[in-house]
Order: C-alpha cells, then sequence, then structure tokens
C-alpha cells in the first residue's frame, strides 16, 4: 500500500513544530551553564529530527520505526533534567564564577 507523501510529511512538520518550543526552551536554559553538552545534544536532536522526517515521509508510519529511538530515546529526559539542574544552579548561585579574578 503506498503512502500519501504529502499528508505524511505533514505530520513529520506537525511533530516537529510541536516538539520545537520546548525542546528549545531546555536548549536555551541548560546552554546557559553547559552550552558544549547543550550544542552536542541539539545537534543529535536536529539529526534525529531529519532522520524522523524522511523515514516518516518516505516508508510512511513503519518508516518511523527505525528512527525513533534517536530523537525520542535520551532527549526528551535529558535536556530538561540538565535544563532544571542549570535553573536551579544560577538561581541558588551554586558554582557560579566569582567576579574580581
Amino acid at each position: 500500500m503506498k503512502t500519501d507523501t504529502r499528508k505524511t510529511a505533514q505530520r513529520a512538520h506537525n511533530n516537529f513544530t510541536e516538539n520545537l518550543t520546548p525542546f528549545l526552551g531546555a536548549l536555551l536554559i541548560s546552554g546557559l551553564r553547559y552550552p558544549v553538552y547543550a550544542a552536542g545534544l541539539g545537534a543529535l536532536w536536529t539529526t534525529g529530527r531529519v532522520m524522523f522526517a524522511l523515514g516518516y515521509t518516505s516508508g510512511g508510519p513503519q518508516g518511523r520505526i527505525l528512527y525513533v529511538s534517536l530523537s525520542l530515546s535520551l532527549l526528551p529526559t535529558s535536556l530538561p533534567v540538565v535544563s532544571w539542574l542549570c535553573g536551579f544552579l544560577l538561581t541558588f548561585g551554586i558554582g557560579a564564577p566569582r567576579s574580581g579574578r
């Protein structure tokens, strides 16, 4: 059964835009304290989303199975945890750089 490419591309795009805002918020907050870690997670997430969109568009719902693990396995939990930790540390000044050095 051939999938409707336009419909699957639209679904992949909608899925992307639903996840973009919370991801960028958490990426921004965690990047304040851990910029290298946040950049790595951002690159991994972007790669996973592109692979997810390509797989879903070309193969329909069965095509996304191979790529869903990269974009949805560790990132939804690791980035918000790092973001929360960063916000906590910045709020209470724990480990903040000292001025005057």
